[in-house]
């Protein structure tokens, strides 16, 4: 899963998190986004080009939510590393509920999957937790003992913030920090900062990514400098 409002893993990750779901009955939503990168905890899955990802979530009264992600990625040729593809398919579950007036909490287990990876291990799994204030903020925690398929483990820790500016503007950020156990990866720090304009289910959206020098040891410089990025998101 990627992060709540219609905005994807792309635009802050474009990623669709969903908070708690509290209307009366099930819901169930959709979206497609065109960007001109896409971006994942500070690292472009595209190797810099536009592409596009689709998400499609459905969430209970009850606090039950699940949902799947597809995005075109794409990676530079290194020798003698196996190319993880061209396709990414994830799918994620888990339950959430309101703590008190303003605050919301969910947990879900994320499985992302490379479907035409060249490599033998095309997929891993992370356990997830968020804590919610309102539609302004967002706390999250991650864990896996796969980290991007390569038999490490990792955590992350997130702090999201939003902010609406008149009816149809929202300012945003997120701050991120990757914690790696790995011979070869290093932790690194990875932020974006962007403005939002919401018309109904079209989302426009413009941020800027960045990440500290460690993120170079994951997946090299071409792919870890900082860039802004323009996406359009269609609801429904």
């Amino acid at each position: 899963m990627r992060s709540s409002q219609f905005i994807a893993r792309g635009t802050s990750g474009l990623v669709l998190s969903i908070a708690c779901a509290t209307a009366a009955a099930a819901e169930i939503h959709g979206y497609v986004t065109v960007g001109t990168d896409y971006v994942f905890r500070g690292i472009s899955q595209s190797n810099g080009n536009p592409t596009w990802q689709a998400g499609l979530d459905y969430a209970h009264a009850g606090g039950f939510f699940a949902g799947l992600f597809a995005a075109g990625i794409d990676y530079p040729d290194v020798p003698g590393v196996a190319h993880p593809g061209h396709l990414e398919l994830d799918a994620y579950a888990g339950f959430g509920r309101p703590a008190g007036r303003d605050f919301a909490w969910d947990v879900l287990l994320t499985r992302y999957w490379f479907p035409d990876s060249e490599a033998d291990d095309d997929a891993y799994e992370e356990l997830g937790f968020n804590l919610h204030y309102r539609d302004a903020a967002r706390l999250g925690f991650t864990a896996s003992d796969d980290a991007r398929a390569n038999g490490s483990t990792s955590w992350t820790a997130e702090l999201e913030l939003r902010q609406p500016i008149g009816e149809h503007l929202q300012v945003s950020g997120t701050l991120g920090h990757y914690a790696l156990e790995s011979d070869y990866w290093r932790d690194y720090w990875y932020w974006d900062a962007g403005f939002s304009a919401i018309f109904g289910p079209v989302t426009i959206d413009l941020r800027w990514f960045d990440t500290t020098a460690g993120a170079e040891t994951v997946a090299g410089p071409h792919l870890t400098d900082g860039r802004l990025v323009a996406s359009a998101s269609v609801g429904f």
